[in-house]
């Protein structure tokens, strides 16, 4: 079944979204706990999948859209506003990183034959 609104069309209307690619003006403003808000999705299709629209959701109308699902990519919040100009990695990728950091270092602890120097 098709979409009611398409994403180029929902990306236009609702521009309050807060992703990785679209930093809304409300995102640079502090909580009151002195964190700062975080994207709630890496990227807008990743919210327009996981966003119901008019006729798809008694939830939602012409002016409001309902958001479920949200993947936080940087945690809920952050010590600084958010910036897209910094680009920009995900948890995911973060924590493949660090398990391939730590399966190296473990290898490296557990055979230091191949590691020690020798003169």
């Amino acid at each position: 079944m098709p979409r009611p609104i398409s994403f180029e069309a929902a990306k236009a209307r609702y521009v309050h979204r807060f992703t990785c690619e679209h930093v809304p003006a409300w995102a640079k403003q502090q909580n009151p706990n002195g964190s700062y808000p975080a994207p709630q999705f890496a990227t807008c299709r990743e919210w327009y999948d996981s966003t119901l629209f008019e006729g798809e959701s008694c939830l939602a109308d012409k002016s409001h859209c309902y958001t479920s699902g949200q993947t936080w990519p940087h945690g809920k919040s952050l010590l600084t506003p958010f910036s897209n100009s910094q680009g920009w990695i995900n948890r995911e990728k973060v924590a493949r990183i660090a398990a391939n950091v730590a399966f190296a270092q473990a290898y490296e602890t557990s055979r230091p034959d191949l590691y020690e120097v020798r003169t």
